[in-house]
């Protein structure tokens, strides 16, 4: 059986998603992701768009699913997602111009998934963090590709 390219991954987990919303009631609307239907503007800003508009009793949330399979990593060989920092800059985007924080949520299990949700804001402050504390530890640290997230 052929292996699933990262695309098909990605796509099968944002049908999963549709799944997970259907059997908790909540209402949502898929964003279509098609070129042609993004703007101009959108697109000279470098504006990536969601994939999900869901509606809570609480709030309306703006969330991009998004299959990472988990990584081992420190001492502790904690499981963890990665996210490269050019998707979280881009993810950021539409956060810093439409003035509405975007959520992600993260499976790694294309059989049975369980969803782990964070905002892109918690993100990006989780890596400035990491990027001081390195600075900080050694002189000539130039930066992370990637951040590898904590459930």
């Amino acid at each position: 059986m052929k292996e699933m390219t990262s695309e098909e991954k990605g796509k099968k987990a944002e049908a999963l998603f549709i799944n997970y919303l259907d059997s908790r009631k909540i209402p949502y609307l898929r964003i279509d992701q098609e070129i042609k239907t993004k703007s101009a503007a959108l697109k000279e800003q470098n504006i990536v768009r969601f994939d999900f508009l869901i509606q809570t009793r609480n709030d309306v949330y703006h969330i991009d699913v998004k299959y990472r399979e988990k990584i081992l990593i420190g001492e502790d060989k904690e499981n963890r997602f990665r996210i490269g920092h050019d998707k979280i800059k881009l993810i950021s985007n539409f956060a810093d111009v439409f003035n509405k924080d975007l959520w992600l949520a993260f499976t790694d299990n294309l059989e049975k998934p369980e969803f782990y949700f964070s905002t892109i804001s918690c993100i990006n402050n989780y890596y400035n963090v990491l990027q001081e504390m390195y600075n900080k530890k050694y002189s000539n640290f130039s930066g992370t590709k990637y951040v590898y997230i904590p459930n």
